[in-house]
C-alpha cells in the first residue's frame, strides 16, 4: 500500500497552480508585447502618413503653379505693342491670378502630438526614427516658409503698381504691369520656383523614405494608409536631391504649343479683338 498518497496529490496540485500562474501571467505578458508592437507601428505608421501627405500636398501646388506659368509664358510673349491695344478686361484678370498669393500648408496636427508628446516617444522606441522626423517637419515648415517669401514677389511688385497707378507708363493697367521690369522678371521667374518644388518633394520624399526603413515600414504601407485617411497626411537622400538640383535636372522645360491650347478660347479672344 502506498503511503502518504496526499503528499503526492498536493505535488500534482502545486505543480498545477504553479504551471497555471506561469501560462496566465506569460500569456499576459505576450499579448502586452504584441499589443506594444502595434501600438508602435500604428503610431509610426500615422507620422510616415503625415509626412507622405505633406508631400502630396507640395505635388498639387505644382498642378497650380503649371497653370500660373503657362499664363505667364502667354502674357511675356505678347508684344506690348497689341497689349496696348487690348482693353483692361481682356488681360487684367489673368494678371490678377499670378498676382494671388498661393500659400503651400500642410495639417500640423500629427506634427504638433508627435513633437509635444514625450510618452509617444517612448512608445516607438527608436531614437534615430524620432530624431529623423523631426528633422522631417522643421525642414517641412522652412519650405512653406520659403514658399511664402518666394510667392510674395510677383503680388508686392503688382501692388506698387496698383498703389500708384498714374507714376507708370501705359494706357490700361495691364499695359502698365506688363511693361514694367519688375513684374516681368517676377513672371519669369515661375518655371524656377516650380523647379524648386519638386526639389523639396523629392529631398522629403527621400527622407521619409528613410524613416520608413528605419521603422520597418514599407513605402506601399505607407501610401496604402494615406489613401485610406484620405478617403475618410538615413537622410542621404538629401545630397542626392541637393547635387541634382544643382545640376538641374528638376528645371521646367520651355512650354510647349500643347500646354499653350489650354488658352484656347483666351487667345482667340485677344487674337479677334486686335483684328478690329
Amino acid at each position: 500500500m502506498e503511503k502518504n498518497p496526499w503528499i503526492k496529490d498536493l505535488l500534482v496540485a502545486f505543480a498545477g497552480t504553479t504551471l497555471s500562474i506561469i501560462l496566465t501571467f506569460g500569456t499576459s505578458s505576450l499579448i502586452d508585447h504584441i499589443n506594444r508592437n502595434k501600438d508602435r507601428r500604428l503610431t509610426a505608421m500615422m507620422v510616415l502618413s503625415s509626412i507622405e501627405s505633406s508631400v502630396r500636398s507640395l505635388e498639387e501646388s505644382d498642378e497650380i503653379m503649371a497653370r500660373k506659368d503657362t499664363l505667364a509664358h502667354w502674357m511675356l510673349n505678347m508684344p506690348l505693342s497689341d497689349v496696348a491695344k487690348l482693353p483692361d478686361g481682356v488681360l487684367l484678370p489673368y494678371l490678377v491670378e499670378l498676382m494671388v498669393t498661393y500659400t503651400v500648408s500642410t495639417d500640423k496636427t500629427v506634427e504638433n502630438i508627435f513633437s509635444s508628446n514625450t510618452d509617444i516617444w517612448k512608445n516607438v522606441g527608436n531614437f534615430q526614427f524620432i530624431d529623423n522626423v523631426g528633422k522631417c517637419y522643421t525642414t517641412l515648415r522652412a519650405i512653406e516658409s520659403e514658399w511664402k517669401d518666394q510667392m510674395a514677389g510677383i503680388n508686392t511688385e503688382c501692388n506698387r503698381i496698383l498703389e500708384d497707378r498714374d507714376k507708370y507708363p501705359g494706357r490700361t493697367l495691364s499695359e502698365k504691369l506688363l511693361s514694367d521690369k519688375s513684374v516681368r522678371l517676377q513672371m519669369m521667374a515661375i518655371p524656377d520656383r516650380r523647379a524648386w518644388l519638386k526639389y523639396a518633394v523629392v529631398a522629403l520624399r527621400e527622407y521619409n523614405r528613410a524613416n520608413m526603413a528605419l521603422i520597418g515600414i514599407s513605402e506601399q504601407e505607407v501610401k496604402e494608409f494615406t489613401d485610406m485617411q484620405s478617403l475618410e497626411g538615413d537622410f542621404a537622400g538629401q545630397e542626392a536631391a541637393n547635387q541634382a538640383f544643382l545640376r538641374g535636372e528638376f528645371a521646367i522645360p520651355p512650354l510647349s504649343l500643347d500646354s499653350l491650347c489650354t488658352l484656347q478660347s483666351e487667345m482667340h479672344l485677344v487674337d479677334s479683338l486686335l483684328k478690329k
